[in-house]
């Protein structure tokens, strides 16, 4: 009974992990030729609309204020939404933030 529990269990295991690896557990929009309509400008240059000042809170990530901030699917891939938060704030990595301080984030237009 033993070995067809931890059998059953192994199979859940593998599919969780065959799942998250196929499909993921991020929602990521089509490749388009024109990526353009789903980024800030290319230049170094971001104007006000494009960019919300947020104080980081225990627990939240670049992402997670940013899907936060669209109230579900990001209309910009995670390199898009990295690159576009350290050109915001001088180069500061996404990884570096910290809670109880403030920094800009991008603010994309949706598509519809």
């Amino acid at each position: 009974m033993k070995k067809l529990l931890f059998f059953l269990l192994f199979l859940l295991v593998c599919t969780s992990i065959y799942y998250d690896i196929t499909e993921g557990t991020l929602f990521t929009p089509p490749m388009e030729s024109d990526s353009s309509s789903t980024s800030l400008p290319s230049s170094d240059t971001l104007d006000d609309q494009n960019k919300i000042e947020v104080t980081v809170e225990p627990g939240q990530t670049v992402l997670s204020v940013v899907e936060k901030l669209h109230d579900g699917p990001v209309p910009a891939s995670i390199e898009q939404i990295s690159s576009d938060f350290e050109k915001l704030n001088n180069g500061l990595s996404p990884e570096s933030i910290q809670v109880d301080k403030s920094y800009f984030f991008p603010v994309y237009e949706s598509n519809s």
